[in-house]
């Protein structure tokens, strides 16, 4: 992994999923994420019209974090959506107090996913990692 592929979700290439056996109509895009206690990560992105779009928040092994006890995922029915129809996700230790914020629940890296079914437009989401308030 490249220093300058932390904190960004820029998956074009989709071989490797659907030789995984990822379904055809699934987009992936996935990320590595590493952030300081101080620091959050801001997703920005606009939703294309699809049949489902969901964002996680994983360990390092690809599994998703704890969900039973932490809000680690988002999607069409749990996530606010901006006025102008984009989403803007923070991932974070603790809660920034705006967005919708997932919970690193612990750790200080791991991986992350944002896959759209069934769109055909791909937008690759800007990101930034601020300090939190």
């Amino acid at each position: 992994m490249l220093l300058a592929d932390v904190n960004r979700l820029a998956t074009i290439d989709q071989t490797m999923f659907q030789k995984a056996g990822g379904d055809p109509t699934i987009f992936y895009l996935h990320g590595y994420w590493k952030l300081a206690p101080d620091e959050m990560l801001v997703i920005d992105t606009p939703i294309p019209d699809c049949t489902f779009w969901n964002f996680q928040v994983d360990n390092v092994w690809f599994e998703s974090l704890d969900y039973r006890h932490h809000r680690i995922h988002l999607n069409a029915h749990n996530a606010a959506l901006n006025p102008d129809g984009t989403v803007t996700i923070v991932v974070a230790a603790r809660d920034p107090g705006f967005g919708n914020w997932l919970d690193t629940a612990g750790h200080d890296h791991g991986t992350m996913l944002l896959r759209w079914t069934g769109a055909q437009d791909h937008p690759v989401p800007a990101t930034r990692v601020e300090k939190l308030p």
